[in-house]
């Protein structure tokens, strides 16, 4: 475990007035020292992995490291493969011009150019940001059925990522890394009983099986299929 405790204690400000402030003492997975931390809490205590500095980060990032082990395992269960490590020459190289300025320049705005080409706009000022897996699979979707779906209707508390008003069926993009887990599970299943009781078809598809070949065509015909049985 690397976290070791949690405490806290005073800390003088810019104006010499002393308060309480939390701080956490962890262990590095690389080096094994114990450094304090009291910034950015939440995140430490929900990481899994924890290093004192970039040196040890950068080691266990090397193949075979605690951090490259901890990625592959994510990969497999987002996905269902191994990640691709590129050469150690190779990535230096990506790695020293993606900091050079051009390259975060570069990086900031195509940052800005996905983030306009796949967020949606919701009622009352809300904005969702939706995967590219997701935008890429629901157009290629409507091109094949030649309809125009409606993306992010809200239905009984929920959005509903997309519906085909033609076939009268509700579609559902699951990211298969986050709906793996037990609350998502409870969720889907209470989300799939209410649409049944209700009538109305409400089908699923995770972004693992949208990488499948013939993915989209064979969702269609079950689009298709299913209204006309």
């Amino acid at each position: 475990m690397a976290i070791i405790e949690i405490f806290k204690k005073k800390v003088e400000n810019v104006n010499g007035h002393f308060r309480d402030k939390t701080f956490m003492t962890l262990s590095c997975d690389q080096c094994k020292k114990t450094y304090e931390i009291s910034r950015n809490l939440k995140v430490a205590r929900e990481n899994p992995r924890h290093y004192c500095g970039h040196e040890c980060h950068r080691i266990a990032m090397k193949s075979g490291g605690i951090a490259d082990i901890s990625r592959k395992k994510t990969c497999r269960e987002k996905y269902g493969i191994d990640y691709y490590i590129a050469r150690s020459d190779v990535a230096k190289s990506a790695s020293l011009k993606g900091n050079s300025p051009a390259g975060r320049k570069k990086a900031a705005k195509s940052f800005r150019k996905h983030l306009d080409e796949y967020s949606f706009q919701l009622t009352r000022g809300l904005t969702l940001t939706r995967s590219k897996s997701e935008v890429d699979f629901l157009t290629s979707l409507g091109v094949e059925l030649d309809v125009t779906l409606h993306y992010q209707k809200y239905k009984n508390g929920w959005w509903v990522d997309a519906y085909c008003e033609e076939y009268d069926c509700w579609i559902q993009f699951d990211g298969i890394y986050w709906h793996s887990r037990p609350g998502h599970q409870e969720r889907d299943r209470t989300q799939d009983a209410w649409f049944e009781s209700q009538g109305m078809r409400l089908l699923r598809i995770t972004d693992k099986e949208a990488l499948e070949p013939e993915a989209v065509k064979r969702f269609a015909n079950l689009v298709r299929n299913q209204n006309t049985s």
